[in-house]
């Protein structure tokens, strides 16, 4: 015998949930902007320390 469902809670058809993915990836980047935005600031000739 199946367990009964909620009446409120909506069906999982599978899916991913794209929402969180796209909220992680843009944090990533806006992460990745700003390690790039200080080290062009603050270390401007990298490789070349010498």
């Amino acid at each position: 015998m199946m367990p009964k469902k909620k009446i409120n809670e909506p069906e999982d058809d599978g899916n991913p949930k794209f929402g969180r993915l796209l909220i992680v990836l843009f944090i990533a980047v806006a992460l990745c902007g700003f390690l790039t935005w200080i080290m062009e600031t603050y270390f401007p000739d990298f490789p070349n320390f010498g």
